[in-house]
């Protein structure tokens, strides 16, 4: 199979301080593939959508769109399991597959991914492929 990737990472913009690369973008896609299913809903309703949070050059944390419930969107999945220490995003660079809901009408979560982001402290934030 061939790939439509760069083989290096010259892409990368110069403002990188996370160190985000093509494996990031390739992490995003291959949880997308993860996707479920949701119930009622026709396969081609559903966006299969990845989520990989980085920093340093690391991935911190990994989702993809259903992964804990019917619904909920990779993003807000990756950035919930921070628990009481929602620190350790501030700074950090999130690459999604999809772009970011801004209406909030979804599963467990009462607001829009876009504010989940912002009040996250999320750096920046890399939509769809390279």
């Amino acid at each position: 199979m061939t790939s439509d990737y760069p083989e290096s990472d010259d892409w990368c913009v110069k403002d990188n301080p996370n160190k985000v690369t093509i494996e990031h973008f390739k992490q995003a896609i291959q949880q997308a593939e993860l996707c479920a299913p949701e119930p009622g809903r026709a396969k081609h309703e559903v966006p299969k959508v990845g989520a990989v949070i980085v920093k340093d050059g690391q991935p911190l944390e990994i989702a993809h769109r259903n992964e804990v419930g019917s619904g909920d969107h990779a993003e807000y999945i990756a950035l919930a399991r921070t628990g009481d220490d929602d620190r350790r995003f501030v700074g950090t660079d999130l690459i999604i597959t999809l772009e970011p809901c801004t209406a909030g009408r979804h599963g467990i979560q009462k607001k829009p991914c876009v504010e989940w982001i912002k009040s996250h402290n999320i750096r920046k934030v890399w939509s769809d492929t390279p």
